[in-house]
């Protein structure tokens, strides 16, 4: 099975895209704070991941520089779809800050649907 990371602080976001990523077969894990998926995406392979842009501890801007810059393990390149509430998409799409991608909240079956057949 397809292994999903999902990164996010706020629970309920993480157990929300989870259940929407089981109803397409996927198995998912997830971390609170950019810092534990690094710890993940250093340990396990994952297909996809879904990265908060705004977090304590390690925000998903510096995640994902540090994925792309660092990890040599394969995961480097993977794809990771920033998800976030701002909704000025035309801010997040000048600068991609290293996502492959973005979705805003709250999430929409049909956009999470788009983005797992466009990228895994």
């Amino acid at each position: 099975m397809k292994k999903i990371l999902i990164v996010d602080d706020i629970i309920n976001n993480c157990i929300l895209l989870k259940s929407m990523l089981e109803n397409f077969g996927y198995d998912s894990q997830m971390a609170y704070n950019g810092q534990e998926a690094l710890l993940l995406l250093k340990k396990n392979k994952y297909y996809i991941v879904f990265m908060d842009i705004e977090m304590p501890v390690m925000n998903g801007i510096e995640a994902t520089k540090l994925l792309r810059d660092t990890l040599t393990n394969g995961n480097q390149n993977i794809p990771v779809i920033a998800t976030t509430a701002f909704k000025n998409s035309d801010q997040i799409n000048d600068d991609l800050y290293g996502f492959t991608d973005f979705i805003l909240k709250p999430f929409q079956l049909e956009k999470i649907k788009s983005i797992l057949e466009k990228y895994v």
